[in-house]
């Protein structure tokens, strides 16, 4: 089943380099973020290949710690891709989430966007399901999906699938913008120009998934990260959302980088475990899901931490702490 699965919806390397694809960008910061992909690629090839869970879990053991994530991501996409194809198997899904993946949840359930993206119309309801906050992020990797392989699409002409409505267009956002981290080459000047053709209500949203970006794949200087705080003018709170986020990501995963050290100090002015407290505590106590979801809730709290004066004045708490024990 393996080599048949590989055949019908393996994914080759190429298939996510920047010529293929089309992307702008060269030097370090293309080598890196293609070197990203490549990490994503492999995770959902084993996905495919794997006899069960513990051997895709030995598989994605080689590779590298601070690419792990992106593996877990699309092995992710390839376990809920084979359960989809196959509904006369137990699932495999739910194990996968709680067991080899439960370090790396919050990629996983990107991965999982990845698998909806690929999947007939109606196919999603039971996905989407699993989790009533985290099942955001999986439209996140739909969205992630769509402008990484379809950017004149959902990039060049701000495309937005018919069947999102309400909240659902806001995450598929989340995951555009973290896209143009990628179709963008990481440049601060292109990724603002890019956000700026887009209608106005989606800039928050936008700047929020390249924040995240920014923090987890990295791969450009500080100067690149200055720029683009600067450009991000009133989105700078989105942006330090996503980086928020993304440091959360890894620090559950133990596998926090330099770039992620390094976002949290342009876009948040802490360290990642004044970041990872600040998160945790807006976390805490969400409201069940009501017109707003639960998961806004938590994005709302955390913008609100750099721009309301209460939310500004446990920041500024947070931030002397984490200078003082520097």
């Amino acid at each position: 089943m393996g080599r048949l699965a590989r055949s019908l919806f393996g994914i080759s390397a190429r298939e996510v380099s920047f010529d293929v694809r089309g992307f702008h960008g060269e030097g370090a910061a293309r080598h890196h973020l293609e070197t990203v992909g490549g990490a994503f690629v492999a995770g959902y090839n084993h996905g495919l290949e794997a006899r069960d869970l513990a051997d895709l879990e030995a598989r994605l053991g080689s590779v590298p710690r601070e690419r792990l994530g992106f593996a877990y991501e699309g092995a992710a996409m390839a376990v809920a891709l084979l359960d989809a194809v196959q509904p006369w198997r137990r699932a495999q899904l739910p194990a996968f989430l709680a067991g080899p993946s439960a370090p790396h949840v919050y990629l996983a359930y990107v991965g999982i966007g990845w698998a909806i993206a690929r999947l007939p119309l109606g196919r999603e309801r039971r996905l989407l399901a699993l989790d009533p906050v985290l099942r955001w992020l999986a439209i996140d990797g739909w969205g992630f999906h769509e402008a990484f392989f379809h950017p004149q699409r959902a990039v060049y002409r701000q495309a937005v699938p018919s069947r999102f409505q309400g909240y659902a267009r806001r995450a598929f956002d989340h995951g555009v913008g973290r896209s143009l981290w990628f179709v963008e080459g990481a440049g601060a000047e292109r990724i603002a120009a890019t956000i700026g053709r887009f209608a106005p209500e989606r800039h928050s949203d936008l700047w929020s998934g390249v924040g995240l970006a920014s923090a987890y794949a990295g791969g450009v200087p500080r100067t690149e990260l200055e720029r683009l705080r600067s450009l991000a003018g009133a989105h700078l709170p989105a942006l330090a959302q996503g980086v928020v986020f993304a440091n959360k990501a890894r620090m559950v995963a133990d596998n926090v980088t330099p770039e992620t050290a390094l976002a949290c100090d342009v876009f948040c002015g802490l360290d990642p475990e004044a970041v990872l407290e600040l998160n945790d505590e807006l976390g805490e106590s969400l409201p069940p899901d009501a017109e707003i979801p639960a998961y806004e809730v938590w994005r709302r709290r955390i913008q609100e931490a750099f721009t309301q004066p209460e939310g500004v004045e446990r920041w500024t708490r947070v931030r002397a702490l984490s200078a003082a024990t520097r």
